[in-house]
């Protein structure tokens, strides 16, 4: 299966024009089987709010391959609404029933969540799977 995100390249496209200090990708992978988005940047009160847009319309792609993962091993920066903007992600998949999984945490964006308590709160998984 190939991945064809339609509308969704567009938005990632958008987003890194909008938000040049913070860049998204999009890969398939098959451990876990799903999608991958991978954040090179900060996610601050800048950008979450597009990025919250960017990821409902990766929920709906990921339904179709099982999983959404978020890569933040080149995330070098996430404030309170960037983590709150990841807890309503966390929501969304649940109630669509899908799993969400944050992978490689860098040791900058691991800290925060440490200091605000939302280590426990999301799925981590160490891999963030690769290209079938």
């Amino acid at each position: 299966m190939s991945l064809d995100s339609g509308p969704l390249k567009i938005e990632l496209s958008e987003f890194s024009i909008k938000h040049p200090d913070t860049r998204l990708s999009m890969a398939e992978t098959s451990s876990p089987p799903g999608i991958v988005i991978k954040v090179d940047g900060a996610l601050d009160t800048q950008n979450s709010g597009d990025f919250q847009v960017v990821l409902a319309g990766a929920l709906e792609i990921a339904k179709e391959y099982g999983a959404l993962v978020l890569d933040l091993s080149r995330l070098n920066y996430i404030s309170s609404t960037g983590v709150g903007t990841l807890t309503n992600i966390l929501v969304e998949s649940r109630r669509h029933q899908l799993p969400f999984f944050l992978c490689a945490i860098s040791v900058q964006a691991r800290s925060i969540l440490d200091v605000l308590g939302f280590t426990s709160f999301f799925p981590l998984i160490d891999e963030c799977g690769e290209a079938p």
